[in-house]
């Protein structure tokens, strides 16, 4: 048999997609990604977008499948909470094949081990300033793991810096992981220099608060912070010492209202920062629960409740289900969708000094790549890193390699044993 031409061989790889999806769906893959949007012809909009256009690709609506025959075009479906309806209106209504509706997951797969041009390109990152934590936590695992490879230490201003001047288009970082970012001394420079470039500062995985000076707190509001998350385990000093260890209950509720005066002095009217509390439930601070959303109310303050990961068991279920929306009664199959993998594309971990540490996850080991040398796109498109996206979207390959989610996640490893993957 002769062999296909040069020519012929690039024209077979220029396949072409119709998307379906939200715009919020669509918008956490395709502006994380550079040059994806070639591969697609236009977007069948299922809800959200606003204008005729979406990096460069035409908004329809299903109606437009009325005007030319599709039915040879591969459809990709994003969101699995409308993807039964997406494939019935698809096969019903507009008699597209079955067999050329793909899933997001399988089709951005196919994409990124097709085409190595296009890259793995975030508009966030995950920079975790400041390692360094002054309280004791009982089962920390910093503490416990003596700070594990991620070390103690703090990211600099100039270094900070360095990032958001060589790469424009991040637009968000969210500045806390392993420690506590306000220990960081050059705080105030970071949160000025990030509101001069327009980046978006968020404080998502949590913070002690027993320690922000009152020009950091100035700052919070004068800057813009976007949003913060307090870790406040009980509603007074001596619940909440029992977990978080050297801590004050009493000085992080002065701070919460100094900035809240910060708040109405910079941003009247603006929920700016919005501030979650953000509690987390175990066995000896069940009884403040009540007392805790009441306070939260008086300080304008958002409730946000979420579960120890040693595990626990309320005295009430039913009561507490009702206060933290918890379903403590569930019985069924629990829906395994770790957020957090999904980091990895859209809002990679950068240590302190610069490694590449891909998610939250991850502080015992690292990727072996740095971004202050290796460059942050070249860090995230290496072969190492982009064969764990792989794995992560149901890529059955044996690279003959284990990677820093096979060997230290153990979220990773029960997600991937079930047969599950990220699901877009």
């Amino acid at each position: 048999m002769s062999k296909i031409p040069i020519k012929i061989k690039r024209l077979l790889k220029k396949e072409k997609y119709i998307v379906v999806g939200e715009k919020k769906y669509l918008e956490r893959i395709f502006e994380n990604f550079k040059n994806l949007n070639k591969y697609i012809e236009f977007i069948i909009d299922e809800e959200g977008f606003e204008n005729e256009t979406y990096l460069e690709k035409a908004i329809v609506k299903y109606n437009i499948l009325d005007t030319k025959d599709y039915s040879k075009y591969k459809f990709v479906i994003f969101n699995p909470n409308t993807r039964k309806n997406a494939i019935k209106k698809l096969t019903k209504n507009y008699k597209i094949p079955r067999q050329n509706i793909i899933y997001g997951s399988e089709w951005l797969l196919h994409i990124l081990k097709t085409y190595k041009k296009v890259l793995i390109h975030p508009t966030a990152l995950r920079i975790d300033i400041c390692s360094k934590c002054q309280l004791n936590c009982v089962a920390c695992y910093m503490r416990i793991d003596n700070y594990g490879t991620v070390g103690k230490g703090y990211m600099k201003f100039e270094k900070y810096k360095e990032i958001i001047d060589k790469y424009p288009f991040i637009k968000e970082v969210e500045i806390s992981n392993n420690g506590e970012p306000f220990l960081n001394p050059d705080i105030k420079k970071i949160l000025e220099y990030s509101y001069e470039k327009n980046v978006s500062i968020v404080v998502d995985n949590g913070t002690n608060f027993n320690y922000v000076p009152n020009d950091v707190l100035e700052a919070i509001a004068k800057y813009k912070v976007k949003r913060i998350a307090l870790s406040i385990d009980g509603a007074s000093n001596t619940t909440y010492k029992q977990y978080r260890v050297n801590g004050d209950f009493n000085v992080v509720m002065d701070n919460v209202k100094k900035l809240n005066n910060y708040k109405e002095k910079y941003n009247k009217g603006e929920d700016i920062p919005y501030i979650n509390w953000k509690y987390v439930l175990m066995e000896h601070n069940e009884n403040e629960v009540e007392k805790a959303i009441r306070m939260a109310k008086d300080l304008k303050l958002h409730m946000y409740f979420c579960l120890d990961w040693r595990g626990f068991t309320p005295k009430n279920p039913q009561k507490m289900k009702e206060l933290t929306g918890i379903d403590f009664l569930y019985k069924g199959k629990p829906t395994l969708y770790p957020e957090f993998c999904l980091f990895m594309l859209r809002s990679p971990q950068i240590n302190w000094d610069g490694r590449l540490l891909g998610c939250c996850m991850t502080y015992k080991t690292d990727w072996k790549k740095n971004i202050f040398t290796d460059g942050l796109i070249e860090s995230l498109n290496s072969e190492y890193y982009r064969h764990a996206i792989y794995k992560l979207l149901g890529d059955k390959t044996d690279y003959g390699e284990t990677n820093q989610c096979t060997d230290n996640c153990y979220t990773y490893r029960d997600f991937i044993s079930k047969g599950e993957y990220l699901d877009l």
